[in-house]
Order: C-alpha cells, then structure tokens, then sequence
C-alpha cells in the first residue's frame, strides 16, 4: 500500500479508537511521518520529513505499561500481553525491562508474582482513557477475571504513567495511585529510565527510597501496600520536623 494511503488509513483506524472526529493532530492526514522514533530529553517524536518546503513532525507520548501475572505460565501471559500492546495501532519503539518475581500485596495465600514493566512511544491520537480501554480489553482477551480484589490473575495492565499528563477520573487515575508505594513497579521503571520524574516533579528513585522493601536478583520482598502508605507518611512528618 503507498505511503500515503497507509497513514490515511492509520488516522481512521485511530480516530475509530478515540471516537473523537479531531483526534488526530496534523496539518495533512496524508502526509504523517512514522519513521524511526527518536527521544531529546523530555520531547520524544519522529524525524522530520521535507517536501518540497513543508516539514511535518508529529511528537509521540511515552507511555509506561506495569504488567503482572501469577496463574498459568505467567512468563508467557506477559510476552501475550507485550504482542498484543505493541500490535496496538499507533504503538512504537516498545522496550521492556527484565522480569521481577514478587511478593504478594494483599493477599498472601498466593503464588508470587512475575512483574515486568513495558516503556512504549505512542501517537498523539490516543487519550489516556482511549488507551485505558485497549489495554482492559487485552486483559479480557487473555482470561483475565476480577474474583478477587488483588487476588491470583493471569495478566494485569496498569498504566502507570501516559507522558506528564496527569488526571482523575472515576475509572482513570495518572499516575497509577499505588505506583510509588510499589517495589516491584518502581524497579523495573528505573531500569527503564533511571531519571525518571513524575509530572509532579518527584524523582521515581527517591520515591523507591522512600520504601521499605528487600530485592534479592531479581526477586523482591515488600511490606503491604498500607504499611508503606504509613511509613511515607511518617518520614514525610520526620522529614519536616528536621527542617522546621
């Protein structure tokens, strides 16, 4: 198919996704660059092409996927799950970290999960709850059930973070609001981008210092999620008794 019809078809294909008629960002829908995607510091987007005098540059959105297994052969749930996120329309440049065997939060009587985190570049064209969708989707599409609140599941997609966008919504919270009292999300998005900042400016690595957590290999150990909402709150409070 010539260049020009396949990124038409691109744009109506994503516009179908969003369900929004502008969803699309460009001066010509003919005429979108999808060549190898680069990153300069905080902007990411593809290379410009020149026709004749025009340039057209379209900037795409990092985007940071937690994935989670522990029923089945989780190793395989989650290569499905990398597949089926990056034959997502729009999706580019995927790289993932290594995976992390991880202890239960929650719910104990468990098997351990494996957890990996997936750093991804998409278009523009998505939302964040355009791609919230997709990815409850792929989780269905692979036998995902919610019996159990953090109980045993055969995949889980969290979004975690979606450029510097942030955002609350009934069904969609950016960032992921357990991220950073979770070892087993921050270590592997380190791995990924070891100067990562939330959009509020926090830097990830202080936030998994923040943690009381033990990592062996790749294996890790961590309190409950509660406790560690706890142990933040007091260091925060220790932390500004000192500087008072």
């Amino acid at each position: 198919m010539p260049f020009k019809r396949r990124c038409a078809s691109f744009a109506q294909k994503v516009r179908t996704l969003n369900g929004r008629p502008n969803a699309v960002r460009e001066r010509n829908e003919q005429e979108f660059v999808f060549l190898g995607c680069q990153e300069q510091g905080a902007r990411t987007f593809c290379p410009e092409e020149k026709k004749g005098s025009r340039v057209h540059r379209i900037h795409m959105i990092p985007v940071y996927i937690g994935l989670g297994s522990n029923q089945g052969h989780p190793e395989e749930n989650l290569a499905q799950a990398r597949a089926k996120i990056q034959s997502m329309t729009g999706v580019f440049a995927a790289v993932s970290s290594q995976i992390y065997y991880t202890e239960p939060q929650g719910v104990k009587d468990q098997p351990w999960f494996a957890n990996q985190v997936l750093k991804i570049l998409c278009h523009p064209a998505w939302t964040p709850s355009s791609f919230m969708r997709h990815l409850l989707s792929i989780e269905n599409l692979l036998g995902r059930k919610r019996d159990i609140h953090w109980g045993p599941r055969r995949i889980d997609c969290d979004l975690l973070l979606f450029g510097q966008q942030s955002l609350s919504q009934p069904n969609l919270i950016l960032p992921h609001p357990r991220m950073i009292h979770r070892a087993f999300v921050l270590v592997p998005l380190l791995e990924l981008s070891p100067e990562l900042c939330l959009p509020d400016g926090r830097r990830v690595k202080d936030c998994l210092q923040n943690l009381v957590y033990r990592r062996q290999g790749l294996r890790i150990w961590q309190e409950d999620g509660a406790n560690q909402s706890i142990q933040s709150l007091k260091m925060a409070s220790v932390q500004q008794d000192m500087a008072s």
